[in-house]
């Protein structure tokens, strides 16, 4: 953990603000989504002017976290005049201006910066920041500041915080998954969480365009080091000739990550000609966060991405060759024991 600040002392320069934008990172997920939710209503409930503030459209999982009722202001929104004048703009599940894609200036109009995140990095330079690796997800990081600042949890934080819980653990399912992370789910769920529409939201209403876009991709897929490995890629032309969007490519890496005797898991994304997005996956041992860093990315040590600034074919070699190095350093440190 690295942090020049507790959660409680966090807590109270946010709810003594004036206002506050939240900035998740770009393409933001259940767990990115989830906390800002969570803390704009928080804070909206203790008078901050407060909102999150994106670049893009939720991808439609998650949307349902920012639907209101009645003339209840939604939380995200992409206008950067959605608050003129901030006193904090914050990180939150990210650090560091290249993670926010074009928000930078908006983030820097700040009078005071602070970031809260459960990725790994080495330093913040942030005037106030609380970055914990060994957390599930940044949710229960904000679910802890709340705590700490005698926040009553309602049912709309209560099912933001729980749908990144869901979405950062693989449901559950991940190494990551702590008895602390049993016992708030325990705790949301008694608060009453909406659990039927998060899970039909979350996992059991699957665009067809996705199932489409796997179907597509697998037949592609490269497998490496004697099947250890899986390795496959979304091009901009396989997009148009199923009719998908980027966000229905969120799956494949777990796809690739369970085919039996598969260790690695890499999904390459072609963003633009020159730019490839990679997303890597583990299933159990494997430090996929160190390929990332060798690309100038980072994450988790069971799932990390990067950017390279390259095109898809190019991008595609090099991680192969990175993986191959990965596995070849694992086979040596196996025959070394």
């Amino acid at each position: 953990m690295i942090s020049n600040a507790t959660l409680k002392e966090i807590g109270k320069r946010l709810f003594s603000a004036e206002s506050v934008i939240l900035f998740p990172h770009e393409s933001p997920d259940g767990d990115s989504i989830g906390s800002c939710v969570a803390l704009c209503l928080a804070l909206r409930g203790r008078g901050v002017d407060c909102c999150v503030l994106i670049d893009e459209p939720l991808a439609e999982y998650i949307g349902f976290l920012d639907k209101t009722a009645g003339d209840e202001t939604p939380c995200c929104t992409a206008d950067r005049d959605c608050i003129s004048d901030p006193q904090i703009c914050m990180f939150v599940d990210c650090c560091g201006d290249d993670r926010i894609c074009g928000r930078e200036a908006k983030f820097r109009s700040g009078k005071e910066s602070f970031c809260i995140d459960h990725h790994k990095i080495s330093e913040c330079t942030e005037d106030m920041y609380y970055i914990d690796s060994e957390e599930a997800a940044t949710t229960q990081i904000v679910y802890a500041l709340l705590k700490e600042c005698d926040v009553e949890i309602e049912r709309k934080m209560a099912n933001a915080i729980f749908t990144g819980l869901c979405t950062d653990t693989g449901n559950f399912q991940y190494s990551n998954t702590s008895p602390k992370t049993h016992r708030i789910a325990s705790e949301l769920l008694e608060i009453g969480v909406d659990h039927e529409e998060i899970m039909s939201s979350l996992y059991r209403n699957v665009d067809f365009r996705q199932i489409r876009l796997e179907s597509a991709a697998v037949k592609n897929i490269e497998l490496i080091g004697g099947g250890q490995a899986a390795l496959a890629c979304i091009t901009q032309e396989l997009l148009r000739d199923v009719g998908a969007e980027p966000e229905h490519a969120e799956n494949l890496i777990n796809v690739l990550r369970d085919i039996k005797g598969v260790e690695i898991a890499a999904v390459l994304k072609e963003k633009e000609p020159d730019t490839t997005k990679v997303s890597f996956r583990a299933k159990s041992r494997a430090d996929v966060c160190r390929i990332a860093e060798t690309f100038g990315g980072g994450g988790h040590v069971r799932s990390s991405g990067c950017t390279i600034n390259t095109d898809i074919r190019t991008a595609r070699k090099r991680v192969r060759q990175a993986i191959e190095r990965a596995l070849a350093a694992e086979a040596e440190q196996a025959r070394e024991m």
